[in-house]
């Protein structure tokens, strides 16, 4: 399949996109690529930070590709996927432009080694890059800084599954996700300074059992999750706490009945967890009286249980009718509290 598009519309808008897609052998591709742009109208208030002097302009271009190649068979494969975007433009005055940078790499395999048994692998990276100047409006026109924040994501799983007693399955595995996260500033005369750098990992391993017998679907499941933080910049300065780590036994619990074809109930429980943010543990306060986040490295993690019930009806062949009630509570909730006019802390609620 190859396909070709472009577009025209007001404001000076215009756009391209081709994709193409094929197989030679056991290698199936597909490569695409897009572009886009616009001039807007002026906004904002008058003398106000949004205000603007000029028409700002925008403009997009996408890139991606697919690879996937299979082996001896259908179901013993592996695929890559690689993604790029482009947003460049600006916001109406000379010293207010910005960039984004967006990649994605995955990298996925897949083994059904035996009747049984399947083996996963999946390997990926993402990275954020997206730049902002800055001016003095509305003094000036005047460049003042530009702001740069950086992210890089590598997560990874392995998993495998058995298959049992005809249609039950057991799953079990790990996976690891890393996290770095930094922001840099870059000022007039050209001196670049980073203000936040700070690491994360999450590494967990899990098991599931989903048991089919009759008109009974049940599934359990068990996970061991710990995520470690470094806190080695936050607010242009050195955090009196330089790490964190946390450790938390999750579960989830599923049932469903098939009543009828196409009558069915269904129940589900579980539990979560999320982790205080880097500047509520380490604080953003950098000298006494300074404004930001007051350290508080007393934080707790937020403790969640899901529950959700429904049922799926299907009274014709075009009819799907499905009601589904959810209630949720959450323990140790993180909220920020005022403590001065300047100031802020999070508190467990």
């Amino acid at each position: 399949l190859t396909r070709v598009g472009v577009g025209l519309g007001s404001w000076n808008t215009w756009a391209g996109r081709a994709y193409h897609q094929d197989s030679a052998g056991n290698l199936s591709y597909i490569v695409s690529a897009g572009y886009e742009r616009s001039e807007y109208t002026q906004y904002g208030n008058r003398d106000s930070w949004l205000q603007t002097v000029g028409a700002p302009d925008y403009e997009k271009t996408r890139l991606f590709g697919n690879l996937h190649y299979a082996f001896d068979r259908s179901d013993h494969t592996v695929s890559l996927f690689v993604h790029h975007s482009g947003q460049d433009g600006t916001m109406g005055r000379p010293n207010r432009d910005f960039q984004h940078r967006y990649d994605t790499l995955n990298l996925a395999y897949n083994n059904r080694f035996a009747d049984d048994w399947t083996l996963q692998f999946k390997l990926g990276e993402r990275r954020y890059d997206r730049g902002f100047a800055n001016d003095n409006y509305p003094t000036s026109l005047a460049f003042v800084r530009y702001e740069t924040t950086r992210q890089v994501i590598r997560p990874m799983d392995l998993s495998l599954s058995y298959l049992h007693g005809g249609d039950s399955v057991l799953t079990f595995g790990a996976d690891r996700q890393q996290v770095h996260y930094w922001t840099t500033n870059r000022n007039a005369a050209g001196a670049l300074a980073r203000e936040n750098d700070a690491r994360s990992v999450s590494t967990g391993v899990f098991v599931q059992e989903k048991v089919q017998w009759n008109g009974w679907v049940l599934r359990a499941g068990l996970r061991r999750n710990t995520i470690d933080h470094e806190y080695a910049l936050l607010g242009g300065g050195v955090p009196a706490v330089g790490s964190k780590s946390w450790h938390k036994n999750l579960w989830s619990l599923g049932l469903r009945y098939n009543v009828a074809p196409g009558l069915a109930l269904y129940g589900n429980v579980g539990t979560s967890f999320m982790v205080p943010a880097a500047k509520q543990i380490g604080g953003t306060v950098t000298a006494p009286g300074a404004s930001g986040e007051l350290a508080n490295p007393g934080l707790r993690p937020e403790s969640g249980r899901g529950r959700d019930f429904g049922i799926d009806w299907q009274p014709v062949a075009v009819v799907n009718v499905g009601v589904r009630a959810f209630f949720n509570t959450i323990q140790d909730a993180i909220v920020t509290g005022v403590v001065n006019a300047t100031q802020t802390r999070s508190e467990n609620a």
